[in-house]
């Protein structure tokens, strides 16, 4: 499921910036705030676009994140928009990573 919305929402990024929003993805379900399960998740209204296809490299990529590959591991990425949405947020921007904005907070050091 993890690779079908990568398709959906960064098919056409870097290889960082589909990183970056599966760790949005997985940041969710360590919350557990969002859901109990990545298909709880995924599938949550109005939270990412449908699922969609997927590819050999998305499903490989998948793999990596849900083994623990992450993109910003000082930040905890919650939610990310195309740089092009007008909507407001109000969780505090963190950086830019091809076309999305990404929010969220930074991870505290134990």
């Amino acid at each position: 499921m993890l690779a079908r919305v990568l398709y959906s929402e960064a098919r056409c990024q870097s290889r960082y910036g589909k990183l970056a929003v599966a760790q949005v993805v997985l940041n969710r379900l360590e919350s557990s705030y969002y859901g109990n399960t990545l298909k709880e998740i995924l599938t949550a209204a109005n939270q990412f676009a449908p699922l969609g296809g997927t590819s050999y490299g998305l499903r490989l990529l998948a793999y990596q994140a849900l083994s623990g590959e992450r993109f910003a591991e000082d930040y905890v990425l919650l939610y990310f928009r195309r740089t092009t949405s007008t909507s407001d947020w109000f969780a505090p921007f963190l950086f830019h990573v091809g076309v999305h904005a990404f929010y969220g907070f930074p991870r505290h050091k134990d």
